[in-house]
């Protein structure tokens, strides 16, 4: 089967902690609740992309255990193509714990587990071959085995001329700047916050961080500012959207979201102002459910939001895309 995006990152799952505070060192912080949820920068990505209607193939290790299954049945019900991920008895699934506060500020606790056993024998030059991109994330990169892994992949799909997306991450812009700093020149979709931007650079300000970006390779750029929006930026088009007028209850997995409507524009052809108002939207609307996954938006709820609002100039183009043969 042929995939318009190969993925090759951390398949996780998340327990969420909805807690009034988070507490201090010591202290008890009492949950109302747990939840279960697939999770991986990667893997989020994909399912948003499956809903969107885009074809994707994720490679990825995971644990032969009970999270395993939640996971892999979680994505492969949204359509994500799973022929690529290997089971392995060396380690566990990952598994992140999440506490969230009230205005949805999460903290993460993460075990990479399995992921970071990821091998290059592991990527299959067949899933690289009928992709037209190749999304990745900074975290693909922090341990040895997934890191060669990772390498194998970058150096396969130069050898096919397939471009890179990357979804930076801030422990990676933090712990291995130099070797996400290299990986711009190859890459062509760019999804950053500022944090990370300030780590990587030095910059304090969002024209700065695509500045820096673009200095460096990346192509189509874009900037995560929270609840404040989004710039994104083609060549010396600029784009900047405010957040979405929504309640957010957790933002686990918005970032995410957001990267997968870049990708998604890129592959679609469309242009930069579709592209910037699909990612802001995803984004805007994932921090509206409790974790990632499934529970993620796509072109479904996209519709529904754009519908409502219909009456906004903006909006009436890209749910007229949205539509089926849009």
């Amino acid at each position: 089967m042929s995939h318009q995006v190969a993925l090759v990152g951390d398949i996780n799952v998340d327990v969420l902690l909805p807690v009034e505070r988070y507490p201090s060192l010591g202290d008890d912080a009492p949950a109302q609740e747990v939840l279960l949820r697939p999770g991986g920068t990667v893997a989020n990505t994909g399912v948003v992309l499956a809903k969107l209607g885009v074809a994707v193939h994720m490679t990825s290790c995971v644990g032969q255990d009970p999270w395993a299954e939640l996971a892999l049945e979680a994505l492969a019900n949204v359509g994500v193509d799973l022929s690529g991920v290997r089971r392995t008895h060396q380690a566990g699934t990952g598994f992140v714990a999440i506490p969230v506060t009230p205005d949805g500020e999460r903290t993460m606790f993460s075990y990479r587990g399995a992921n970071a056993l990821l091998r290059p024998e592991d990527i299959r030059p067949q899933a690289l071959a009928s992709a037209r991109i190749l999304h990745m994330s900074g975290y693909n990169f922090m341990a040895p085995t997934q890191r060669e892994a990772s390498f194998h992949a970058l150096a396969q799909a130069r050898e096919q001329g397939l471009p890179l997306s990357l979804d930076v991450g801030l422990e990676p812009a933090r712990a291995i700047p130099d070797t996400v700093q290299a990986l711009l020149a190859q890459t062509r979709i760019l999804s950053l916050g500022m944090e990370e931007a300030r780590r990587l650079w030095g910059v304090e300000e969002p024209e700065a961080a695509l500045a820096a970006a673009a200095a460096r390779g990346a192509e189509l750029i874009g900037l995560k500012l929270g609840g404040a929006g989004c710039l994104v930026a083609q060549g010396d088009a600029r784009i900047r959207l405010a957040g979405l007028p929504v309640e957010p209850v957790d933002t686990t997995g918005a970032g995410d979201a957001f990267t997968a409507g870049l990708i998604a524009g890129w592959v679609w052809g469309w242009p930069l102002d579709a592209t910037a108002l699909l990612a802001n939207t995803l984004g805007g609307l994932a921090t509206t459910v409790w974790g990632g996954g499934p529970a993620l938006p796509g072109r479904d709820e996209v519709r529904r939001y754009l519908a409502d609002r219909c009456e906004a100039p903006e909006s009436r183009p890209l749910l007229a895309r949205l539509e089926p043969g849009g």
